[in-house]
């Protein structure tokens, strides 16, 4: 076999390798005005107010900025329309420079057709602030087989008033199909003259039973919400209460003083030492982890915590399967103390989770505590659950607002005093350790490590076969000379 027969057969053997291991789908930014050079348009906000700035910037010549006094959690965001089942990765430029900013991260949700979330994708949070612009990305992540939207953006929790930058946003991954129009129905036949046309029996459709309308609740609120609803407690039903929200044992009503921010807090009054709380029903996707926030002021109460009590009934009625307290209890004083779970996981079989202001009376007199800027939103950090159990209360009163524990309730939900420890949580202000993002798959490798194989093999054996027939050229050349 000649030599450059021989070479031929490797280099062959080469590009069937790089053949085998490119990726096939190309990536295609999805954003427009990702820089904002053309100021805000497209953009927009849950709290505070957006603008185009001219400096600080990352590149070209305008950044956004972000400018609030709320303390609850912020979102800047745009949507996308994608493609299911396809790589995408969300990337940006951020200048965290102001101590009030606790955490920064960028998210990715996903949406099917209904309009319904499917789930999310989270970048590493930075929490240390600095004087440059910092890169963020969600690395590639798979976009689920339902989504038809992804809702791309960055998200913030601050403790107080801030300024925050951010610069050329990137969202990167196939373009979708377009959408297939309905197809235009068939024209009904015109009957002959002096014919009677009768449909076919299959298109003779039974006109259904008239059904009374269900009564719809006041104010038209249902009992369960998809995510939690008013957390700022702005919005009221028509008899003063804040919207969503409903309470045990307490009074509740809108307090326009002490607030944490906005123009209203929630006022939650006892009158008896018995524990009250105030309530909302929330739906959840079992074995998701979710982080649960709220502001207190406890004024004379002996312990107000946040709890978090998970149900497998689709409603929130029924026995709690289990429930989380939050990592500190506010003690009586003047100000609006944070209050965290940390994240926390669904139990497998919850479906809904009951998100409560608890107030702890310290005797039968009138006790009022105020609530602001709850959130309980899903989370991709996780507990540290290499360290030991913590012990010890940081409140008075039995339990309850325990750090790191969680206090079992009875069926209806009223505390029985019983505490099961846990370990400790990740604070909001921490800077995690790197954590699994869902769906976290590049579009290269994994994918198309089968081919890769594939593309070995046939190299080794062109190789091989080629070495073959140089040998038994050889060979035969040799026998003809002693011939």
């Amino acid at each position: 076999m000649p030599r450059s027969a021989f070479v031929a057969a490797f280099l062959l053997a080469m590009a069937l390798i790089a053949s085998s291991t490119a990726p096939s789908a190309r990536a295609d930014e999805l954003l427009t005005n990702s820089g904002f050079e053309s100021g805000v348009g497209g953009w927009s906000t849950t709290h505070g107010q957006l603008d185009a700035v001219s400096e600080p910037v990352h590149e070209g010549i305008r950044a956004a900025r972000l400018s609030s006094s709320a303390i609850q959690s912020h979102e800047v965001y745009r949507s996308a329309a994608v493609a299911a089942g396809q790589p995408y990765q969300l990337s940006a430029w951020v200048l965290l420079n102001d101590p009030a900013v606790e955490r920064i991260f960028l998210r990715v949700s996903w949406f099917n057709q209904a309009g319904g979330l499917i789930s999310l994708a989270d970048s590493q949070w930075i929490t240390i602030p600095g004087a440059d612009y910092q890169s963020l990305t969600t690395g590639s992540v798979i976009s689920p087989l339902a989504a038809v939207l992804a809702r791309v953006g960055v998200r913030i929790q601050a403790s107080g008033t801030f300024h925050l930058y951010f610069d050329d946003f990137s969202f990167t991954g196939a373009i979708p199909p377009p959408l297939t129009p309905p197809p235009t129905p068939s024209a009904t036949p015109v009957p002959s003259p002096g014919t009677t046309a009768t449909p076919p029996p299959a298109t003779r459709t039974p006109s259904p039973t008239p059904r009374p309308s269900p009564t719809p609740p006041a104010d038209g609120e249902p009992d369960t919400f998809d995510v939690l609803t008013n957390g700022s407690f702005e919005t009221l039903r028509t008899d003063g209460s804040p919207y969503a929200w409903r309470e045990i044992g307490a009074d509740l009503q809108a307090a326009t003083s002490p607030v944490a921010e906005g123009l209203r807090a929630l006022a939650v009054t006892s009158r008896s030492s018995s524990t009250k709380w105030a309530y909302q029903t929330v739906r959840v996707q079992s074995g998701e982890f979710y982080d649960a926030i709220a502001y207190a002021w406890s004024g004379g109460a002996a312990e107000t915590f946040l709890r978090v009590s998970w149900y497998p009934t689709a409603d929130g009625s029924g026995p709690a399967i289990d429930s989380a307290d939050s990592t500190f209890v506010a003690a009586p004083g003047e100000r609006f103390e944070r209050l965290a779970t940390g994240p926390i996981q669904a139990p497998g079989d919850a479906h809904t989770a009951k998100v409560r202001l608890m107030l702890r009376p310290a005797s039968g007199a009138e006790t009022t505590a105020h609530f602001d800027a709850v959130s309980f939103d899903p989370t991709t950090a996780r507990p540290q659950s290499d360290a030991p159990p913590v012990s010890g209360s940081s409140g008075s009163g039995s339990g309850g607002g325990r750090p790191g524990s969680v206090e079992v309730a009875d069926a209806d939900g009223t505390s029985t005093g019983a505490l099961v420890e846990r370990y400790p949580l990740a604070f909001a202000n921490e800077k995690p350790a790197p954590a699994p993002g869902p769906a976290a798959v590049s579009d290269q490798g994994a994918n198309y490590d089968w081919l890769a194989v594939v593309g070995v093999a046939l190299s080794l054996g062109a190789i091989t076969f080629a070495l073959y027939l140089e040998w038994s050229n050889r060979r035969r050349s040799g026998s003809g000379e002693t011939d």
